[in-house]
């Protein structure tokens, strides 16, 4: 582990120059001691916090720290830490954990795991879900929550990191400044995303945990590539390139991460967050609404564009027309099951309006949801 980035225990309280007005709260509880997997949670820890601080960098803010790995990765600091913490109301907090992971039987209403925390002791055990609506109560912009919870070690699979690649040191530009501003900064409400679903587990590399690695690259990628950044296009890369990954190994594994999306964009003044509806019911028969709609020709027609400002500019009619006031789309992979991203009907088309890669949206169902607005599925087809 880097020297400069060892144990930081409760009290100690790393900030950058006061020149900042706001904080940057990065959490972060690491299984560093496990006989395992405590090479790879090392790796976790080193590049979590060189993440952090090139995030609050970019973004101009400060950063605290509450730094707990080792035998200081335990659930009684980890509670301290989630009761006391002191925040504002446009402060990030960042929530961190790389160790193992567990999960109660017949708690399938809760798709995120407990964190063993440095334990074998059932009573030390905290769900990330608590932690979770913890630091919902306490005053914020963007909480995120990152839970890498490994079940065991594989040897000798490196994927290469993006990160690792680079052949000079970090240089700031202005356009990546605008993106991780727009994903930090100018969004507000809670992400969760873990490293597998229910029932699999998380691959520890010598490089660090693989959700880890991938999610990390995605994000600077989608930051330094791109124009348009957003969570659903970084946690959507970051599920693909994770299986891909665990797919190549010697012995392929299964490894889908699982991550919940509940924000909003302060960018054009919405400061109010929409509300998730409650989906449709199978057995709401009269919710439903037959799929032979001009909604896939319309969708068809936008992907027929070829010039992004002429896909951008139909859109208006098409809210006007299909959406007057509001609607939910829902996409599904391919297993027409695992829903991989949640969408308001504006947020999607211009999403689909801006990237060149979606080639055809099959639309699935197209039914009414709880608050009485559309709530659409569908699939969508990438080039690669």
């Amino acid at each position: 582990m880097n020297i400069k980035k060892t144990l930081l225990i409760w009290g100690c309280v790393l900030t950058s120059t006061l020149s900042f007005s706001q904080t940057l709260h990065n959490i972060m509880f690491c299984d560093t001691n496990d006989p395992n997997i405590g090479e790879s949670v090392c790796e976790d820890n080193d590049r979590e916090l060189d993440e952090i601080d090139d995030i609050a960098g970019y973004i101009g803010y400060k950063v605290a720290r509450y730094v707990y790995n080792g035998s200081n990765c335990t659930k009684s600091n980890l509670m301290k830490v989630v009761n006391t913490i002191q925040t504002q109301s446009n402060d990030i907090i960042v929530f961190y954990y790389s160790g193992h992971g567990t999960h109660a039987p017949g708690q399938d209403n809760d798709k995120f795991p407990q964190m063993l925390l440095n334990s074998r002791y059932e009573g030390d055990f905290v769900p990330v879900r608590l932690v979770a609506e913890q630091l919902d109560k306490k005053p914020h912009g963007l909480l995120l929550i990152l839970t890498d919870c490994c079940n065991n070690i594989v040897n000798g699979v490196r994927p290469k990191s993006a990160l690792s690649q680079l052949q000079s040191t970090t240089i700031a530009k202005s356009s990546e400044a605008a993106n991780y501003k727009r994903l930090f900064v100018e969004s507000k409400g809670k992400i969760m995303a873990t490293g597998c679903k229910l029932g699999q587990t998380s691959i520890a590399l010598t490089k660090g945990g693989l959700f880890s690695i991938c999610f990390w690259d995605k994000l600077y990628a989608e930051c330094s590539q791109g124009n348009n950044p957003s969570w659903q296009n970084i946690l959507r890369e970051t599920t693909k390139e994770t299986m891909a990954q665990a797919s190549r190994l010697p012995r392929p594994e299964e490894q889908e991460p699982y991550f919940v999306i509940d924000i909003h964009s302060t960018n054009g003044g919405e400061t109010t967050p929409v509300p998730i509806p409650t989906p449709p019911t199978p057995s709401n028969n009269n919710n439903q609404i037959t799929t032979n709609t001009p909604l896939t020709n319309v969708l068809a027609t936008i992907l027929s564009q070829q010039d992004v400002s002429q896909r951008l500019n139909m859109i208006p009619q098409i809210l006007n027309s299909h959406f007057p006031t509001g609607g939910h789309i829902v996409t599904l992979g391919r297993d027409l099951e695992t829903v991989v991203d949640y969408e308001e009907a504006a947020t999607f088309f211009r999403r689909i309006a801006s990237s060149k890669k979606i080639v055809r949206i099959n639309v699935i169902k197209e039914e009414t949801a709880s608050d009485g607005l559309p709530y659409i599925t569908i699939t969508e087809m990438r080039t690669e």
